[in-house]
């Protein structure tokens, strides 16, 4: 599975929201993000979904860890270091 879809799927569980929902308050399509398990989203998408749960683009780009990637700092800073 993609690892923007992982990171994705994380933040969408810690939130409490679905997939489904996160697409919806997005205005993307149906099924749009969990295409990116298969296939790259666009750079406008991507930074849509960093902007909406407070994450830099790199975060949702990493390798999963144990918990979501850290919320960034105004300024575009992740926080905590």
């Amino acid at each position: 599975m993609g690892m923007i879809y992982t990171n994705i799927a994380r933040l969408c569980r810690s939130r409490g929201i679905s997939i489904a929902r996160l697409e919806r308050e997005l205005g993307f399509g149906n099924a749009t993000i969990r295409g990116w398990a298969a296939s790259s989203p666009t750079v406008e998408k991507l930074k849509a979904a960093a902007d909406y749960f407070g994450v830099t683009v790199d975060a949702l780009l990493s390798p999963a860890r144990d918990g979501p990637p850290s919320p960034r700092e105004p300024g575009g800073h992740p926080r905590g270091g």
